[in-house]
Formats: structure tokens, C-alpha cells, sequence
């Protein structure tokens, strides 16, 4: 049994005594502090916010699922899998804990599980259609409903909390982390991935006097100085960050296919030269480290 912390009353809750039903705790009269879901997962959100805040109820907004095996999606993976192995070799410690913030369905959660079994993963989401999804692809996984401002865990209960591409759909990126960062331990680690502002195709169009494109389902894209001036403000220091191309190397490759590659080896150079803290690629992976204090 995952035992969880009230910040509000500054304890351990007993699944005995504050845990009810999830049908008691939709009521809003019940006096427990969490429901539990008959898939038995834990809710948090009050119920009030349940429906209000169920993002996948008809389905991933995302499509995520539909691309699951996209060049896109096998790079978030691969990225986030490759900086969670460097934490467990920088550390000398194979039995980290992991929170994955923002999971939606868990398709990263259980990708990572898989990847390392010996670690203890949690994962939270504010949609509870995304959770029922989740749970039943992974029971292993502690998957809870939650706000990620008031995260039910105990201060430094994790090594390493998980930021998978959330960061852009936020309207306080900044906020959520700076309350989130209490459940991870001084030292802990902070795995976040966003959309580079300046990927290639809007640094051209930034470079032809053009409007950079944003996606819809975005509040804002944010630079890479950007994001590490936010990760320092919050009390992080940046000492990753990696990218990685997700354009397909298969196939014929067409003559403007060749000058868009040129151009990205031009731009690359340049921006070495430059010491630009750009990246050409469409998604940034940070790896931060919480200080003291």
C-alpha cells in the first residue's frame, strides 16, 4: 500500500481512516481526504474539479495514442530513458524513485518501468479517463489523480521527478514547479522536455522576417535560455540539455530534403560558433539538479 502525506495537515494519511470510495468522495459530503477509484488508484482533485479538469474523457486531446510510434514519440522516450540512466550512473544508485508528472495515459511511465524495474515510479495526472487507462496498462505503476501544485507526498520522497512536454501547455510553468519541488530530495534531479522555440523550421522563418509558428494546443513555446533562466529562478541548475532528431533517416531522399539538411548543418555550425543556446530540433530535454535551501 503507497502511503501518501496531506500538506495541509501536515501528516500521513491512513488509507483506514481518510480514504473513502470514490463514489463517497464524488458526494462532496464525505469527511475523508481521498477517494479510491474502483481500479484502485487513488483521487485527489476535489470533486468538484473532477469532470471539470478530465481532459481525456473522450479520448487522448493529444493523439498520442494514435502515435505511439512515431519518430516524435520513440525520441521523447528514448530521451527521457537515456537521461534517467544517467542519473542512476552519475548517483551509483540503481533504486531511484520516480514521479511523472503530467502522465496522461502513462505511455512514458511504463516505457521507464520497463527500462528500469528495480525503481519505484509514480505518476500523476489531473484527467482520471487518463488514469483508468493507465492503471490498466501497468498496475505496478503508482498512477493517482492530483493537482501537481498539491502533490500528496510526503517533502523528498523522490530522486527524480519527470516533466514530459507539460511545460508549454501551462499557464504557470514556473508556479507548478516551484510547489512541486518539495516531494524531491535536495540534490534530486528534474527531467523536462519542451518544443525548442527556435527549432529549425521557425528559426528559418525567423531568419525570412516571418511569424513563428505555434502549436494550437500550446499556451507558448519558450527559448531554450528561456527555460534554464526559469529551471535557476526556481532553484535549478541546468546540467543537461539534449536533443535529438526526430525526422526519418529512411527512404529516398528528395533534392529539397538535401538543402533542408545542408541548411541545418550551415545553422548548426553557426550556432557553434555563436555559442547560441538554440536547438534545431523540435523538443528540448533538460536535466536539472534541485540545490540546497
Amino acid at each position: 500500500m503507497n502511503r501518501y502525506y496531506s500538506q495541509r495537515h501536515r501528516r500521513q494519511l491512513d488509507p483506514d481512516r481518510d480514504a473513502c470510495t470514490l463514489t463517497e468522495w464524488m458526494t462532496g459530503r464525505s469527511k475523508c481526504l481521498y477517494g479510491i477509484h474502483p481500479h484502485g488508484f487513488a483521487v485527489f482533485l476535489d470533486h468538484t474539479r473532477v469532470d471539470a479538469c478530465d481532459e481525456y474523457k473522450r479520448g487522448d486531446p493529444y493523439g498520442i495514442e494514435d502515435n505511439i510510434d512515431s519518430s516524435f514519440q520513440k525520441a521523447r522516450i528514448a530521451n527521457t530513458i537515456s537521461l534517467v540512466r544517467h542519473i542512476t550512473r552519475v548517483s551509483g544508485n540503481d533504486l531511484i524513485r520516480i514521479l511523472d508528472i503530467g502522465c496522461g495515459q502513462g505511455y512514458i511511465s511504463t516505457q521507464i518501468r520497463r527500462a528500469f524495474p528495480q525503481c519505484a515510479i509514480s505518476a500523476v495526472d489531473l484527467s482520471i479517463s487518463a488514469i483508468e487507462k493507465a492503471r490498466v496498462v501497468d498496475s505496478n505503476i503508482d498512477f493517482i489523480v492530483a493537482d501537481a501544485n498539491d502533490l500528496p507526498y510526503p517533502p523528498g520522497s523522490f530522486d527524480c521527478l519527470i516533466m514530459n512536454n507539460i511545460w508549454e501547455h501551462l499557464t504557470d510553468p514556473l508556479g507548478l514547479l516551484i510547489n512541486a519541488k518539495r516531494v524531491l530530495k535536495d540534490k534530486g534531479y528534474l527531467i523536462l522536455s519542451t518544443p525548442s522555440r527556435y527549432r529549425f523550421s521557425n528559426l528559418i522563418r525567423a531568419l525570412r522576417g516571418k511569424q513563428l509558428v505555434i502549436s494550437p494546443h500550446h499556451i507558448t513555446e519558450y527559448t531554450i535560455g528561456q527555460v534554464k533562466e526559469q529551471l535557476r529562478f526556481a532553484g535549478f541548475e541546468t546540467i543537461r540539455t539534449i536533443s535529438s532528431d526526430t525526422s526519418s533517416r529512411h527512404g529516398s531522399i528528395s533534392p529539397s530534403a538535401l538543402a533542408s539538411r545542408l541548411v541545418r548543418a550551415i545553422l548548426t555550425v553557426l550556432l557553434g560558433i555563436t555559442r547560441s543556446h538554440h536547438l534545431l530540433n523540435s523538443t528540448a530535454f533538460f536535466l536539472a539538479v534541485k540545490q540546497n535551501g
